[in-house]
């Protein structure tokens, strides 16, 4: 009873670290690239996909950074030159996001808030100074939850669609 009391205790305990440890590496993966945006986040709450949208090689094209997380997994995807500005509006040959990222995911969210603090619920555009990542991962029933706070040094437009 001693010997596999200790042995669940260190499977949890592996369990827990190794969860703890992909979400870490994840995080900052999308922080990279969230930090550095500067010319739109949208957010897409229906199908839990995030867009970062970049100036791309001219003047009307951006490029575009994806993160979608289905199936429990985020998966990223990047495009160069896949979206364009026509009228205020970005219409995108969006790239596919088929590089796996992270898998065991179980809850996945993005928020963003204004420099005062409030948070930016809706789609109109407002400027943002910093996004906050939520997940959670789950494996052999030990769970583990992390958020991460990020500040936008481009303060890009934020876009959500419920």
């Amino acid at each position: 009873g001693f010997m596999l009391a200790g042995s669940r205790s260190y499977s949890t305990i592996t369990n827990r670290l190794n969860l703890e440890l992909d979400s870490q590496l994840a995080m900052n993966q999308m922080e990279n690239y969230i930090m550095d945006c500067n010319t739109n986040l949208y957010f897409n709450t229906n199908t839990d996909t995030l867009f970062l949208i970049n100036k791309g090689s001219s003047e009307t094209t951006y490029d575009v950074h994806i993160f979608r997380f289905t199936g429990g997994n985020i998966y990223y995807g990047f495009g160069e030159d896949k979206a364009t500005l026509n009228n205020g509006t970005y219409s995108s040959s969006a790239p596919v996001a088929a590089d796996l990222l992270v898998e065991n995911v179980t809850a996945f969210s993005v928020s963003y808030f204004r420099a005062d603090g409030t948070e930016i619920t809706t789609a109109d555009g407002p400027k943002a100074a910093s996004a906050v990542i939520t997940m959670t991962l789950t494996r052999n029933s030990v769970a583990y939850s992390a958020t991460k706070t990020i500040a936008l040094r481009n303060k890009p437009t934020i876009s959500i669609v419920q």
